[in-house]
């Protein structure tokens, strides 16, 4: 498929679920990298195409245990 655009400089977010919508885009629109959405998890066929993979974190929802011992890093609502 040839659109006239270069490829690069461009990050889909992409999810398992939605393979096939991920990688049409992301040849569709010149992504070069694919990233997983706030940390879920991207599946072995995005995985296995050749884009860069990019991770991401989601500090609300990840694993805060290094935040214990120094509160004043948490976040607040006021």
């Amino acid at each position: 498929m040839s659109s006239g655009l270069n490829k690069g400089n461009f990050t889909l977010p992409g999810e398992a679920g939605y393979e096939d919508l991920t990688l049409e885009l992301a040849e569709k629109w010149g992504a070069d990298v694919i990233r997983d959405s706030d940390g879920t998890v991207l599946s072995d066929q995005i995985l296995s195409t050749g884009f860069d993979i990019y991770s991401t974190l989601c500090l609300v929802r990840a694993d805060n245990e290094w935040l214990r011992p120094i509160p004043i890093n948490s976040n607040r609502t006021i």
